[in-house]
């Protein structure tokens, strides 16, 4: 065969070198195409099976960008890294792009690499908010005299549930957001259930679904209000035409609107929307402040600073009075600012991935001025503060 192919003549030679380039072309494409199909479907294996086949035979800027957010995104911070690396080498990269890569350089503790990235990122754009936070927390992570001994962790059992997050105290109960491991409609971003509420005694014990609350796809983040009459909580929407079919893309999975439910005698009932909701925003982790009269919960609403912001909304009566406020500069940044939760009539928790973090999400804590301002943020540090996600903060009434 191989001296076959050396006895053709030059011309044929080229044809059937450019007839396997062309096949090969082709073959990237049809991967490439095939990887944002699953990517724009949260089906993020397969859009990395297929980025991955796509840089093997062209190793294009944009497959690499869309293999390392792939990664990402499912939490595989080394894989990210490893394709952002090759990435940022060529001529078509972004700051963009570092910035993304310094993000899963935190999570693997690389603080010095992220460090060296951000630094050339805010000299080429001195005004990059979010270059700016991230290279002063890579500079204090690398300082180990702000960790703190005044906290110890334990992990809470919550038996039977895969996934479980955003815990609320409310008297003797703890409620929670947890997804299982089964067969059936599963959110395609974690492979797991969509999310529901549960329930379970402080003291410990087998969670139980909160009755009354949890429709057929997400619901999760609850607050009850001071007197124990309503559940706020956050479920994803789905337009009518979608009704009983499975979310199968970005929007429809994680629009996400506030709904709450009266208290009854054996389950919460009357669930409705709050009157927030608009389509095409999200509206997300509702917190009622100590005094019943103010929620506060996470918005990417038009007007904001960043991706998502923190708002307030306040009681008028037996309404609400709208629209919400926004919480300000001093609060909000140019990333996402999500999950606050309030300590006392002046406190506020809250989780931001483009202020002070260790990586990914962190806990920061601001107090509220005598004017009404909000001070600028506080970091909790480690062991609160990890490289990984942390958000969502609730405290007992002991502090």
């Amino acid at each position: 065969m191989l001296a076959r192919i050396f006895s053709l003549s030059p011309s044929l030679l080229i044809a059937v070198a450019l007839g396997g380039m062309v096949a090969i072309s082709g073959c990237a494409r049809l991967h490439v195409e095939e990887g944002q199909a699953a990517f724009d479907e949260l089906r993020y294996q397969d859009a990395i099976h297929h980025f991955g086949k796509a840089v093997q035979r062209i190793p294009s800027p944009e497959s690499y960008r869309m293999l390392a957010s792939s990664h990402a995104l499912i939490n595989e911070p080394q894989e990210a890294s490893a394709a952002y690396a090759i990435l940022v080498t060529q001529p078509e990269a972004t700051d963009a792009d570092r910035i993304s890569y310094a993000e899963t350089l935190f999570k693997q503790k690389r603080y010095t690499e992220a460090e060296r990235l951000l630094n050339a990122v805010s000299q080429r754009d001195p005004g990059n908010e979010v270059a700016a936070a991230l290279r002063q927390s890579a500079l204090l992570a690398q300082d180990g005299s702000r960790d703190t001994t005044a906290f110890e962790l334990e992990p809470f059992a919550t038996e039977g549930i895969r996934s479980a997050f955003a815990p609320f105290r409310y008297g003797n109960t703890l409620y929670f957001t947890g997804a299982l491991e089964k067969q059936g409609a599963r959110d395609p971003y974690t492979d797991l259930s969509y999310t529901d509420l549960y329930q379970i005694p402080v003291a410990g014990g087998m969670p139980t679904l909160v009755p009354g609350v949890n429709g057929p796809y997400h619901d999760g983040i609850a607050t009850i209000s001071p007197d124990g009459s309503n559940i706020f909580y956050t479920r994803s929407s789905s337009a009518p035409e979608k009704s009983g079919k499975l979310l199968l893309d970005d929007a429809s999975v994680n629009n996400t609107t506030i709904f709450y439910a009266r208290k009854g005698l054996e389950a919460w009932t009357n669930d409705i929307e709050i009157g927030l909701s608009d389509g095409s925003n999200m509206y997300a982790h509702p917190a009622y402040s100590p005094d019943g009269k103010s929620l506060y919960f996470s918005s990417d609403m038009a007007g904001g600073y960043g991706g998502m912001d923190l708002y307030r909304l306040d009681r008028n009566g037996d309404t609400w009075s709208f629209p919400p406020v926004n919480l300000g500069s001093a609060v909000n940044s140019a990333g996402d600012d999500v999950f606050p939760s309030m300590k006392g009539s002046d406190t506020l928790f809250f989780a931001s991935d483009a202020q002070i973090t260790l990586g990914g999400l962190d806990v920061l804590y601001s107090v509220r001025n005598e004017n009404g301002s909000w001070g600028n943020p506080v970091h909790l540090d480690y062991p609160l503060n990890s490289q990984s996600d942390d958000f969502c903060i609730s405290f007992d009434d002991g502090g």
